[in-house]
């Protein structure tokens, strides 16, 4: 063998050893991804459950977050600052996963499980004034508004085309 083909070789062995080393690296990516997306969705999952958990341990609050979407009016001034918080809660939650959607992080199919719960909440009463008043969500709300209508609730409640009826649940 003369100088020139082990030359050759040598070219070869290193085009193989690049190739194998590229595969390895798209492989260490996308575990890395897959890594990076688990923990952003075990995060949210953390919020909605202490925000569950919070609503489940407390009763009053969790009817204020009822009655606030369903009659807003009848709420007192302190319950309509608990429900704004608890509305504000429950939609940051959400926006982060519309963020982490628009970012390739959550699958289109995750997602809208997720935005049409969002967007029963905000098309009822209480929801569509916490709307007119919290417009850091517009592009959230823009992309729910160009969602289906929704005419089964995933709360017992009975969906017209004004929102919510409140006269027909049983909760």
């Amino acid at each position: 063998m003369t100088l020139q083909d082990w030359g050759a070789i040598g070219e070869l062995v290193g085009g193989v050893a690049v190739i194998v080393t590229l595969v390895y690296l798209a492989v260490q990516i996308r575990e890395y991804r897959l890594g990076i997306s688990s923990a952003t969705f075990h995060t949210i999952m953390q919020g909605f459950n202490q925000l569950n958990t919070m609503l489940g341990s407390d009763p009053s609050l969790a009817e204020v977050l009822e009655r606030g979407g369903k009659d807003p009016e009848s709420l007192d001034a302190r319950e309509q600052s608990q429900f704004v918080w608890l509305q504000r809660s429950y939609v940051n939650i959400y926006e982060n996963l519309y963020q982490q959607f628009l970012r390739g992080a959550c699958p289109e199919s995750y997602w809208v499980r997720y935005a049409r719960e969002i967007k029963q909440t905000l098309d009822t009463p209480g929801g569509r004034i916490f709307r007119a008043a919290n417009t850091t969500y517009d592009d959230l709300y823009a992309y729910l508004d160009a969602m289906p209508e929704i005419k089964v609730s995933a709360y017992g409640w009975t969906l017209t085309n004004s929102g919510v009826d409140a006269g027909d649940s049983e909760r």
